[in-house]
């Protein structure tokens, strides 16, 4: 049930889709450059949709197409959910959960720069610092 077919948005994929879902698998969809080609996937029966949001800022307009797809799943009532990926920066992955993105797939880069805040380490050093002077260790057990 956590298996899913990865199927590209082309004509032919289209029909994949399709007839993946007819024979109850699970889909997302791949190698989604535009809005449109992800609503057509959606329509055919996706569960996810990939769209490659920095190749798709590289043709213009990739963020707002995001938004923009977004946006007509949810005045379809889909249950279809988009799932970013190809993002070269956090401030993408930001915006795009912002305005209703509900998965991501990022590269490892990204990942750490959205967690690594540096007063994380500041607070997590004054945790470590505390702990150790009210149990004279820095672990949970002796």
């Amino acid at each position: 049930e956590n298996a899913y077919a990865k199927i590209p948005v082309t004509p032919v994929g289209l029909k994949a889709i399709k007839a993946a879902k007819a024979e109850g698998l699970n889909v997302l969809a791949t190698a989604i450059y535009s809005a449109d080609q992800a609503f057509l996937a959606a329509m055919n029966g996706a569960d996810y949709l990939a769209p490659y949001v920095n190749r798709m800022c590289n043709y213009g307009g990739g963020m707002q197409d995001v938004c923009d797809l977004v946006d007509m799943l949810a005045m379809q009532n889909s249950k279809t959910k988009v799932l970013g990926a190809s993002f070269k920066n956090t401030d993408q992955v930001h915006a795009l959960i912002a305005a209703g993105m509900q998965a991501v797939t990022l590269p490892v880069d990204v990942a750490y720069n959205m967690i690594g805040h540096p007063g994380v380490k500041i607070a997590v050093d004054e945790f470590t610092a505390n702990w150790q002077k009210a149990y004279g260790r820095t672990t949970l057990r002796a």
